[in-house]
């Protein structure tokens, strides 16, 4: 698609390949064509064949605006933090444990005997009650051997 734009704007518009810069580029939805697959039993399944349509906008730029983006990509890169895989595997190390802590807090919080909130408790109660109340009482039978 873009090599399409590219020749499009070099025949149509007579400018030069190296001036063009994409401006945009949008992916949109396209139609959908719905499709069967038999399968067993007699039985359909659907597939959908999903098309998109794509839009490239080129834009003309001179040579200062090309040396000002050079610019700025130089200070992005500068920016950019570089670590060893030491580092990284210490950083990531206390990440874990970090979140492991959280873990352990929220349930030591919710082991406490009481519900974190009412509608947990609520829903706790509804539960139990459609499955036919404790299931600690519902399930205490005598095996046959004893008998």
């Amino acid at each position: 698609v873009l090599q399409s734009a590219v020749a499009n704007a070099t025949h149509n518009h007579e400018l030069m390949t190296a001036d063009l810069l994409v401006h945009d580029l949008v992916i949109d939805e396209g139609f959908k064509m719905k499709r069967w697959n038999p399968v067993s039993r007699g039985m359909a399944h659907p597939i959908i064949k999903r098309t998109s349509h794509v839009t490239v906008v080129l834009k003309e730029v001179d040579g200062k605006e090309t040396k000002e983006k050079k610019t700025k990509t130089k200070s992005k890169k500068a920016d950019i933090e570089t670590l060893t895989t030491d580092e990284h595997i210490r950083r990531e190390a206390e990440r874990v444990t970090d979140e492991a802590a959280d873990k352990k807090k929220e349930t030591t919080a919710g082991a406490a005997g009481r519900p974190q909130n009412k509608s947990e408790s609520t829903s706790s109660k509804i539960k139990t009650a459609q499955q036919g109340g404790d299931k600690a009482k519902t399930h205490r039978r005598k095996s046959m051997s004893d008998s």
